[in-house]
């Protein structure tokens, strides 16, 4: 009896009651950077949202350079990649058509 409540003890606080945890503690996080940390303007986010001002397509283009992934560039790997894909899956086709 004693291990069948401590399985169902770990269950709850494993499952729903850590999602629900988990949840605030992000929320908690997202509302402190929004109400601490200014941005370049000298303005919290928070403030910047309550007054209706939300980033453009340049800010975001700023941030990620700043993050070091530059547009061209992910142009240019989505790219490689996709022609790589497709090179190995005419190989591959290629390779059950030879086999039949």
């Amino acid at each position: 009896m004693f291990m069948n409540l401590n399985l169902k003890l770990v269950k709850f606080f494993s499952g729903a009651l850590s999602l629900v945890l988990n949840t605030a503690v992000f929320a908690a996080m997202g509302t402190a950077v929004a109400f601490t940390m200014p941005q370049h303007d000298r303005v919290p986010v928070y403030e910047k949202i309550q007054e209706g001002r939300f980033p453009t397509r340049d800010d975001l283009e700023t941030g990620m350079i700043k993050l070091g992934l530059k547009k061209p560039t992910i142009r240019y790997q989505a790219r490689k990649l996709r022609q790589e894909l497709e090179r190995e899956t005419r190989k591959t086709l290629d390779k059950l058509k030879a086999d039949d």
